[in-house]
Order: structure tokens, then C-alpha cells, then sequence
């Protein structure tokens, strides 16, 4: 998986705080969310923006994670 040698870094540097079976991600198209909530991502409270999907989550946008070991960098 793409974020494999990340995870490996952070349990050898102590960092990784999550359990043994999280997944990793697999390229494809993803659509990124803002909320504010538990720390298990689940959203509670309603922020004052438009683009509710009904949960307490905001689309901001979407990312596309790609199989390719090179990294590009976006604007900015």
C-alpha cells in the first residue's frame, strides 16, 4: 500500500498512536471533509458553512492519490 513506509516510520519513531488494523489507502479519488467532532472522526457539531452533507461534514474539495512513487506539489 501507498502509506505503508509512513506507518513503518511512525511505530519506529514511537509516533504511530492508531490500532493494528487500520487501513491503508489505495489510489483512487477521494473527497475531503472538514468537521469538528470525536476524536473517532465522528462529526458533532454544526459549523456555519455551507455544503452541510446532512452529518456535520463540509466537502472541501477532492484529492487523488496516485500509485506513482514521485512526489508533485500543488500550488502554494
Amino acid at each position: 500500500m501507498i502509506n505503508d513506509g509512513l506507518v513503518q516510520h511512525l511505530q519506529a519513531t514511537g509516533d504511530y498512536t492508531f490500532g493494528t488494523d487500520v487501513p491503508t489507502i489505495t489510489p483512487g479519488r477521494y473527497g475531503l471533509f472538514v468537521s469538528v467532532g470525536k476524536r473517532d472522526g465522528t462529526p458533532v457539531i454544526a459549523l456555519p458553512l455551507l455544503g452541510d452533507d446532512g452529518a456535520h461534514r463540509y466537502r472541501l474539495g477532492e484529492i487523488v492519490v496516485s500509485s506513482s512513487s514521485s512526489s508533485t506539489r500543488g500550488p502554494g
